[in-house]
Formats: structure tokens, C-alpha cells, sequence
């Protein structure tokens, strides 16, 4: 394992999702306060486009941290997620096979582009296998995928023929911040769910066998 793979997965492994859930607010809040200070549409184009890579940094890193917390995680993914059922290793990596299988997991996560929200809800669900799936809106935060990616790549001009553009102001920004804020909390309390289930039957399953 690279020096750089390690380090990472030694700070995942030291930080539960629930902490790098609160340190991705608490760098929002802190843009968020930065931004009171400038209301140009150059400065709100750039907070916006920062808004989401924090989002999508922070999405990766829970996903990643809880498969690293429990073998259970690591088997979910490659059982439900088509990519990683169909990989084919060679005979001398099965010597190895739990740390191998779970260096495929980590880089599968580490690959896969966050700002596509419903895959990533999708393999969110396909890894943590909740015992129950709250439904959540993704309409306001598919939008937000979608400014960004207009502020990206057109400057902040919608795909339309008469190349309208965006409104860019405080309203809008706070509105990045709220959307962001809200579905990180949905992704956690996700995670957080399906944790504590996992947890209780596996002390239901150990004091069954005590008996």
C-alpha cells in the first residue's frame, strides 16, 4: 500500500462518519460567514462551485470510513454493487482476500463521481443495507448539481438556446448552503440508521449464543 493510501485510510479508520459529517458543516458554516463579507456574482459563482466539493468530499469519506469500521460493509458492497460482484482477481490475491477485497471497495468509493446524486444514493443503500429507507426529495439538490455544473463549464449559463444565465446573489447562495446542509444530514442520519440496526442484531445474534 502507498504511503498516500495509507495515511488515508489510517485518518478514515480514526474518524467516524459522524465526525467527518461535522467537520464538512463546520467548513460551511465558516463559508457561510466568509460570504457575508462579499456579495459579487464572481466571489457567490465561486462559494457555490466550493459548496459542492466540500458536499462531495464529505459523501466519500463517510462512505468510505463506514465500510473501513466493519467487514459487513465491505461484503454489502460486493454482493449488491454490479462492478464489484463482477471483478475478476487472480488466484494469488485470494491469499489475501479480506484486505484485498476491501482495497477494491476503496478505490470503487474513492472513483465514483459524488455529484451524481441518485448513484450515489443508490450505492449508499447498496453498501449500508438499511433495515428501512427514508425517502428524501433529491430535487433540490439535483438543481444545485446543475448550476455548478453551468458555473463550471458555461460561466453560469443555462443549456438552453437563447444561453440564459443564472441569477447569482446572497438568496442564491444561501440557498446552495441550506440545500447541501440538508442532504448531508439525510446521507448521515442514513448511515447513522443502518449502523445502530446492524449493531443491535449483532447483540441480539451474541447473547442468543450464549444461551
Amino acid at each position: 500500500m502507498a504511503m498516500e493510501e495509507y495515511e488515508t485510510e489510517k485518518w478514515l479508520k480514526q474518524h467516524p462518519h459522524t465526525e467527518i459529517y461535522k467537520i464538512a458543516i463546520n467548513l460551511l458554516e465558516q463559508i457561510k460567514e466568509e460570504g457575508k463579507q462579499s456579495t459579487s456574482e464572481v466571489f457567490i459563482k465561486m462559494k457555490i462551485a466550493y459548496i459542492v466539493t466540500i458536499m462531495e468530499n464529505c459523501l466519500s469519506e463517510m462512505i468510505k470510513s463506514v465500510v473501513l469500521s466493519h467487514n459487513r460493509y465491505v461484503e454489502n458492497a460486493i454482493r449488491n454493487i454490479n462492478e464489484l460482484k463482477a471483478k475478476n482477481i487472480s488466484l494469488s490475491e485470494l491469499i489475501n482476500k479480506e484486505s484485498n477485497a476491501n482495497k477494491y471497495v476503496q478505490e470503487y468509493l474513492s472513483d465514483i463521481l459524488y455529484h451524481r446524486i441518485q448513484l450515489v444514493v443508490e450505492i449508499y443503500k447498496a453498501v449500508l443495507q438499511p433495515k428501512q429507507y427514508p425517502r428524501f426529495p433529491l430535487k433540490n439538490i439535483n438543481e444545485l448539481m446543475k448550476l455548478r455544473h453551468d458555473i463550471v463549464h458555461r460561466n453560469g449559463k443555462t443549456k438552453t438556446t437563447d444561453e440564459k444565465i443564472h441569477t447569482f446573489n446572497t438568496a442564491t447562495l444561501n440557498d446552495a448552503f441550506k440545500v447541501v446542509e440538508e442532504f448531508l444530514n439525510n446521507m448521515m442520519n442514513l448511515i447513522s440508521d443502518a449502523v445502530e440496526h446492524h449493531e443491535n442484531e449483532q447483540i441480539a445474534r451474541d447473547l442468543e449464543d450464549e444461551f
